[in-house]
């Protein structure tokens, strides 16, 4: 084979190009993610070729080879990383900088990957926010480096025969696409972030290593293999959706990549000026793209299409001026020494910028922001001092003084209203007992889809007994029922985060007719031994309402993040139905913020002195929260208010 292969470098090319059209939002790229998956069977490829052969002529040395990984991977990282430290101090909140701050620790360690599948779900923060998102992906790769060198040593020292390596890489294939096949199933995010379900990409690319050293089809074979799987890679790009991402789909365009490098061979789709350039600078280009595209949706112009194309020359120019003045000088200069020296040069300002990312981690250096802005990132006013203790399925909080009067059971969205009803209950009712957990129903009777689920599942079953020691008592239940529930939409493609077990996994029609049932008869219940309250939907503002506030303070900029009020509508229809059938079935009695949130025309991001009503696009601050103090203060006093509470 060419130790240049223009054929893979086109690849490469196609591979980038499908990615950040994608995270440019480009019209007809919606699938373009698939590009990553493409880059992982390059890497598998290139990685069996290295070690294959090294272990053939016996000159393979694990030093020089990860110190070759590393010139080639963390001189452009760390430039990325640091140039993100440097805008963030300009531009981002302490909660935002501290974010930022464990990503860049986690990036240069390749192990963001986990990072970001921890913080996946409830309370992640929108990914055009995570300024290094995109490397989750070199940490998947870092830890095939890692793992695969001793792999392919066991494999040779076994056979050295290439039919028995292909077989034996194949069968190992296999066991991880089968495991990404089921993980899909129960924890998607663990299946898309995850090195188990990722490694059979790169291994196929590996297999198509020792399958080249078996067969070398002709010329017209070839070229069969190089069009075959760019169609591949193209139809793939254009039927694949993300809720099935990876799993069998992931086959069509990582067969295509594998197909191709197989081939061998040329074609204009992949030979030329343009493709030769995107490929040799498809690393910096990755690497730089994405916290362009994060700008722009800092900006809020990412849906502009004069903007998203300079983001696009942004990303180019970027992108040249690293492979020039970064990539190819740290490679050429760290060519003259001794991995060692290389492994511990990279290693140390790795973990040096590293360490300043945990420092950012700590408190996001609030200090230096100006005053007016301060205000608005104090952490102590965003949310729930008490939330780290009480918003956990183990624990029981009281909020208030003497005996427990009122019970509080929900999610994080009880948790982001709690003080404001103590504020406006206490005196009445004494304490308020909240019992809850972020992300869980809080009623017995659903199953969850995520490992993580078994604490929803033994907080739900857990409250039966918690009302029983307390007969009588008003009960409140406040949760993201809208989001639970789709905003009411029927997906039979999206699985359902609960659902009834033995009964539909999907938002399908099935899913939504259980779900009514299992909504309505515990409601019910409880209500047939507790006076019952439950809370209509909270907006989901279009927003980070408290980071955007802060971030168009920075700039001096003032713009309208309010809801419109028939989009709220809309999205909160289905679980309204809900409720009212509950009133009317049960004497459920209702408690509506609207009121107080939205007029006819909006639902309103601030308050009337400027200050966040939203922590982030849903939860209450302590200064939204104070808004709906009225509506509490209406549930024990005489004479209602309309407005506020009543079975309607």
């Amino acid at each position: 084979m060419d130790s240049f292969r223009t054929d893979i470098n086109g690849l490469r090319a196609w591979a980038v190009l499908l990615v950040i059209l994608f995270h440019f939002q480009v019209p007809g790229f919606q699938s373009g993610f698939l590009g990553v998956d493409v880059f992982f069977v390059i890497s598998g490829f290139l990685m069996a070729s290295i070690l294959y052969r090294g272990l053939a002529k016996s000159t393979l040395s694990l030093p020089a080879f990860y110190a070759s990984r590393m010139k080639r991977i963390y001189p452009a990282l760390i430039a990325v990383c640091a140039a993100s430290l440097v805008l963030g101090w300009y531009l981002l909140m302490p909660r935002d900088y501290m974010a930022l701050g464990a990503h860049v620790r986690e990036s240069l360690l390749f192990s963001s990957n986990y990072r970001y599948l921890s913080e996946a779900g409830y309370f992640d923060a929108a990914s055009e926010s995570k300024w290094l998102l995109h490397t989750w992906s070199l940490s998947v790769e870092w830890q095939f480096y890692l793992l695969y060198p001793l792999l392919a040593m066991l494999l040779y020292r076994l056979t050295r025969h290439h039919r028995t390596l292909l077989v034996g890489t194949l069968l190992i294939a296999a066991l991880s696409l089968a495991w990404d096949i089921h993980t899909i199933q129960v924890a998607p995010d663990r299946a898309f972030y995850g090195f188990p379900g990722r490694a059979w990409e790169m291994l196929l690319g590996a297999a198509a290593f020792h399958l080249a050293q078996l067969w070398r089809p002709e010329r017209r074979v070839g070229l069969a293999l190089h069009l075959g799987g760019l169609a591949s890679i193209a139809v793939a790009a254009c039927l694949v959706t993300p809720a099935s991402w990876p799993g069998l789909w992931a086959l069509l365009p990582t067969a295509g990549a594998a197909a191709l490098i197989l081939g061998n061979s040329h074609s204009p789709l992949t030979a030329g000026r343009f493709w030769n350039w995107c490929g040799e600078r498809s690393y910096s280009i990755y690497l730089w793209h994405w916290p362009v595209v994060v700008l722009l949706h800092y900006f809020l112009i990412a849906t502009n299409p004069l903007w998203v194309v300079a983001g696009l020359a942004a990303s180019a120019l970027l992108a040249e001026l690293s492979y020039r003045l970064i990539e190819q000088p740290c490679r050429g200069r760290m060519a003259r020494f001794s991995s060692w020296r290389t492994i511990g040069t990279v290693f140390t300002v790795a973990v040096l910028l590293a360490g300043l990312g945990q420092t950012v981690r700590r408190s996001g250096i609030p200090e230096r922001l100006p005053d007016e802005v301060i205000h608005l990132a104090d952490e102590a006013r965003l949310s729930n001092p008490r939330q780290d203790e009480c918003l956990d399925h183990d624990s029981e909080c009281v909020y208030g003084s003497g005996p427990v009067g009122l019970i509080l059971i929900g999610d994080s969205h009880a948790d982001a209203v709690v003080n404001a009803m103590q504020s406006a209950l206490e005196p009445r009712v004494g304490g308020i007992l909240f019992k809850g957990e972020s992300d869980c129903i809080p009623l017995p009777g659903l199953q969850g889809n995520e490992p993580d689920d078994r604490e929803c599942e033994q907080l739900a079953a857990g409250i039966p007994d918690l009302l029983a020691q307390y007969p009588g008592l008003p009960v409140l239940v406040v949760s993201h029922w809208a989001a639970y529930a789709n905003y009411g939409v029927v997906e039979p493609d999206r699985e359902a985060h609960f659902f009834v077990p033995g009964g539909a996994r999907h938002f399908s029609e099935r899913w939504f007719q259980e779900f009514d049932n299992w909504y309505l008869t515990s409601l019910c219940r409880i209500s047939q031994t507790h006076p019952l309250w439950i809370m209509r939907p909270t907006p989901v503002m279009p927003v980070d309402v408290a980071s955007v506030m802060g971030r168009e303070a920075l700039v001096n900029r003032d713009i309208d993040l309010s809801l419109p009020r028939h989009q709220y509508d809309l999205d909160t229809a289905y679980i309204r139905d809900l409720q009212d059938q509950a009133a009317r079935q049960c004497g459920i009695r209702i408690l509506d913020p609207i009121a107080t949130l939205c007029d006819e025309q909006h639902c309103v991001a601030e308050t009337s002195n400027g200050l966040p009503i939203y922590r982030d696009d849903n939860h209450f601050t302590e200064y939204g929260n104070r808004l709906l103090i009225p509506m509490f203060q209406s549930m024990v006093l005489p004479g209602v208010t309309e407005d506020h509470v009543g079975a309607r």
